[in-house]
């Protein structure tokens, strides 16, 4: 399934840092996730807290989740040799606080105990997934996470107003003009941009069908952050 790893051999994950210059929110929308963490992490003292993440990326989000407790320690997997190579050399130094798996999602998570994790936290990798894939992927998670604990996915989410959307997926289209111009002069990765969203509108991820698959699975959810394509769900097993 050519969703499964987009990001090998592209232009997109070698080069994958650029993409925060095309959405002008890229570091509030980030900062979610840390702060939702933060927040969390509040009621767990004097004990390691287990992180899961699915889609590693350069390390961007890991990073953010391992700032928010010292008590935090990640497991991330991804698939992508190319972009685990680029987050290995970001975190040499605290090899005692991330383990890296380099593996497809569903194939990782059927590897990994029941109620295991203190908690998950994601950011613009699910929403790659087929909704089949998809859709397995959010049972394994709910059968790897503890009693209590907490999910994060900040994603590209798409808004349930078709009209909303459209405009939504016209700006940002736009905004990927920025990689043509004379500063930065990669007109390569606008196109590999644009067709990327394009691939995504014959497999978006809604945040309703988001928000009933959760619940669906025990989680109390709901959406805690929406900027045009970008949202963050959060929910709560009990």
């Amino acid at each position: 399934m050519k969703y499964l790893n987009r990001f090998d051999n592209t232009e997109l994950g070698e080069e994958y840092s650029l993409f925060a210059l095309s959405v002008p929110h890229h570091q509030e929308f980030q900062n979610i996730i840390s702060t939702t963490l933060q927040s969390f992490c509040q009621n767990i003292q004097n004990q390691e807290i287990k992180v899961l993440e699915i889609g590693t990326g350069n390390g961007i989000t890991t990073a953010r989740i391992l700032d928010s407790n010292p008590q935090i320690k990640v497991t991330s997997i991804d698939n992508s040799k190319v972009m685990l190579e680029q987050a290995r050399q970001v975190f040499a130094d605290v090899p005692d606080r991330v383990e890296f798996i380099e593996k497809d999602a569903l194939t990782a998570l059927k590897e990994l105990r029941n109620s295991s994790f203190d908690c998950f936290a994601s950011a613009y990798t699910l929403h790659n997934f087929p909704e089949k894939y998809r859709n397995q992927v959010f049972t394994e998670i709910g059968r790897v996470l503890k009693p209590d604990s907490m999910f994060i996915n900040a994603d590209k989410i798409a808004i349930d107003d078709p009209k909303d959307h459209e405009k939504y997926l016209t700006d940002q289209l736009e905004r990927f003009k920025i990689y043509s111009n004379q500063t930065v002069n990669r007109p390569e990765i606008q196109n590999a941009w644009t067709q990327h969203y394009y691939e995504d509108e014959l497999n978006k991820l809604t945040e309703s069908d988001h928000l009933k698959n959760l619940r669906k699975l025990g989680f109390e959810a709901l959406t805690i952050y929406r900027n045009e394509m970008e949202a963050v769900i959060a929910a709560y097993k009990f």
